[in-house]
């Protein structure tokens, strides 16, 4: 099937002087010098040791090596090892090994071959020699890959892509083993950028690329193969692109935020909205900055109800805030020299809002990583102290780290709408505990805790007037 769509039902000039935004700020809250510059890095983050807070693995294809830096809990880092390995072109973790850890996956090009190289955790945040597998024959440019179940076993699996047209299904036996096949070639057209997620509602992990001016959408079958279910137009690239799977308005049915690349000239946003089946319709266009970026989320930044969209790498940070219809906002833009594909995208102070954290270089300073925090929430390292800043809202944890459930004390100082919500260490919301208009005094509830997966979590206590929050571990 092939749909084309006519032009954009909304379009958008970004001009003028960045503003201010109540999300991020332009300078960074904490650095690290990189010796050197034009040095290619990227960048991964995740609990890899076992404090629970998170870390950084920095990928560096010009020493060709990566670098683990163990987080503090405050959105600062320690430098920790240093390990070797040949270009370091695109860097995932994940669990491969199902035992609770997470695992680096590195995909290095060198011509004429390309291989993944799985370095496995020992439990302590260090990583072992690496197990090796023929990588899918990639281009120098580009190795992005994605780390999902494809069929359905219970190991993870990678999707890739070579930008001649092809795409990879690389199936894990859980040792750190590959064996590449390939699903997909696309109608004789580049592919730019790749994502995955399940845009049709049916439980399994579905591919959706960046073609030559359109998206195409490969649905699963359930068993790692995959069926095209169409091309949707809207838009023209001649650069790699990026796109992000989530919810942007309403209806509770897979979304896409896309920044493909050139279009017309410029570097433009898109939103797709999905009809729940695989379909997507384009809903809006925003003329960007003049940027390509290699890597989008969708996620409510700004803690409004709404997810909105964030784009890294490739020059530049842009956060676009999302109003529950799809529509997206120009918010923030931090611009640098192209040196940095990914970023580090999670809960760095584990305070309940999504931080991030990348590299740059502003000449004539020095190349550095950079870490950038969430100004929604305030609260450093996720325990704010027992009052707000009016002296009087109070949050407590009864048990920490709690196993089973643990009663929550919280006092009000008046009457108000209050909420009582969870988050993770992506900074995503996991449940709301309570909600309502409650009364001023003491008050308890009971944190059930028994289908929360082992980790860091942040409850977040919101009046209209303030806030407090407190970290929980897991275990």
């Amino acid at each position: 099937m092939r749909t084309t769509l006519l032009l954009p039902a909304m379009t958008l000039l970004i001009a003028g002087a960045v503003r201010a935004s109540e999300v991020f700020s332009m300078e960074p809250d904490w650095t690290y010098p990189v010796t050197g510059l034009h040095i290619p890095l990227r960048i991964a983050a995740a609990c890899i040791d076992e404090d629970a807070f998170p870390d950084l693995v920095v990928g560096n294809t010009w020493l060709d090596n990566f670098t683990v830096f163990y987080g503090i809990g405050d959105g600062t880092f320690t430098l920790g090892e240093e390990y070797a390995s040949t270009s370091p072109d695109w860097i995932e973790l994940a669990d491969i090994d199902n035992d609770c850890d997470i695992d680096l996956v590195l995909r290095t090009l060198i011509n004429p071959t390309d291989s993944i190289a799985v370095y496995f955790n020992d439990g302590t945040g260090l990583f072992g020699s690496p197990v090796k597998s023929p990588g899918p024959w990639g281009e120098k440019d580009f190795a992005v890959f994605c780390v999902d179940y494809i069929n359905n076993d219970p190991c993870l699996d990678l999707v890739s892509i070579r930008t001649s047209e092809y795409v990879y299904a690389m199936f894990g036996d859980g040792t750190g083993s590959f064996t590449s096949e390939l699903i997909f070639t696309a109608e004789d057209e580049p592919i730019y950028g790749i994502n995955c997620g399940d845009v049709d509602n049916d439980s399994d992990v579905d591919i959706v690329l960046i073609c030559w001016g359109r998206l195409c959408v490969l649905l699963n079958d359930g068993d790692g193969s995959f069926t095209s279910n169409g091309y949707y137009e809207g838009f023209a690239n001649e650069d790699h692109g990026s796109l992000g799977i989530g919810f942007l308005d309403s209806d509770d049915l897979p979304d896409i935020a896309t920044m493909p690349g050139a279009s017309y000239g410029d570097y433009s946003v898109y939103s797709f909205l999905g009809d729940g089946t695989g379909g997507f319709a384009v809903f809006g266009w925003w003329i960007d900055l003049g940027i390509a970026h290699y890597q989008a989320s969708i996620d409510d930044y700004d803690l409004d109800g709404f997810n909105d969209a964030f784009f890294t790498g490739g020059g530049g940070n842009l956060l676009m805030l999302g109003d529950g219809t799809g529509n997206l906002q120009f918010d923030y833009f931090n611009y640098y020299l192209s040196y940095c594909q990914t970023a580090g995208v999670i809960d760095l102070d584990l305070d309940g809002d999504i931080d991030y954290v990348t590299a740059s270089h502003h000449s004539p300073d020095p190349f550095r990583i950079e870490v950038f925090l969430n100004k929604t929430i305030q609260t450093g390292i996720g325990d704010s102290s027992t009052e707000s800043a009016n002296g009087s809202l109070f949050l407590e944890i009864s048990e920490n780290p709690v196993s089973v459930a643990s009663e929550v004390h919280f006092f009000l100082p008046v009457s108000a709408s209050s909420s009582l919500t969870v988050y993770d260490i992506h900074g995503r919301e996991m449940d709301t505990i309570l909600e309502g208009i409650l009364s001023a005094g003491d008050h308890s509830v009971v944190w059930d805790v028994v289908d929360y997966p082992t980790g860091c979590y942040t409850l977040v206590l919101r009046t209209e007037t303030a806030s407090v929050s407190r970290r929980c571990i897991r275990i």
